[in-house]
């Protein structure tokens, strides 16, 4: 599963993540985010009528369409790539809306001597990944809820020691294809997508939960990119969704 992750990366970095796919990033570099948790918004990128990677801030966990209310019973901020063709709450996103969620990094745990052990997975080479993803639209009245799921799949390399399961990771041409809503059989893309070199740090789990997280100050080191550090050092790693600027850049 994925059940916490990072994004510490700049526009650039995702960008050169998704080539050859072109990205209109927001003029403002997104804030590093240490430990974004189901519930809380994060970016995703949508590609719009023209082809461009739109990113855009969504609720992780997502929300069906269909739902009586902003809410479910049941988990949905990941989604097995075996299944999610023929599951009510993800089939229609399936059809129509995919998406990409960059990361810098994915938490996993594994019990060692009676405890969990937080395991960080990063690139080896620094820089983005790309999660497959999906998205929903909920509206009730004038209430608008936009939401997104991470795709899950067997895990791989070094990923399998500690977990059973993983994010299903993508890049450059496969970003595009999983884009493609012409893409049915799921399950036989996830094993074409070959698994990255990554860097695992074993024993580092994610800032302390707190009760508000916009209001969350952490100044714990990270293995993150040094611009990640940096920013750890002296922001709020949970800062509150902003509007995206209106001036944008064609990366």
């Amino acid at each position: 599963m994925c059940g916490r992750y990072t994004h510490a990366t700049t526009w650039a970095e995702v960008h050169a993540a998704s080539a050859p796919l072109q990205l209109k990033a927001p003029a403002q570099e997104p804030a590093t985010e240490l430990n974004i948790c189901p519930t809380q918004p994060a970016w995703v990128l949508r590609q719009g009528s023209d082809g461009l990677l739109l990113p855009a801030r969504l609720r992780w966990g997502l929300l069906p369409a269909w739902a009586k209310a902003p809410q479910t019973k049941f988990s949905t901020f990941n989604a097995r790539v075996e299944s999610v063709a023929e599951k009510p709450v993800f089939r229609a996103a399936f059809r129509v809306r995919r998406c990409l969620v960059p990361a810098s990094g994915w938490y996993e745990w594994r019990e060692q001597s009676g405890r969990k052990v937080p395991h960080l997975f990063t690139p080896a080479a620094g820089g983005a990944l790309l999660f497959a993803g999906l998205w929903e639209r909920w509206q009730q009245d004038d209430q608008v809820i936009e939401s997104f799921t991470v795709l899950t799949t067997e895990a791989r390399g070094q990923v399998a020691d500690v977990h059973d399961r993983m994010p299903m990771l993508l890049s450059g041409a496969l970003a595009a294809r999983w884009l493609d809503t012409d893409l049915l059989d799921a399950p036989a893309f996830a094993l074409e997508c070959a698994l990255p070199a990554l860097k695992v740090w074993s024993d580092r789990g994610p800032p302390p939960a707190v009760r508000t997280p916009r209001d969350a100050k952490e100044k714990q080191a990270s293995p993150l990119a040094d611009r990640g550090r940096a920013e750890a050092e002296s922001e709020d790693l949970w800062p509150a969704p902003v509007a995206a600027p209106e001036q944008s850049k064609l990366l």
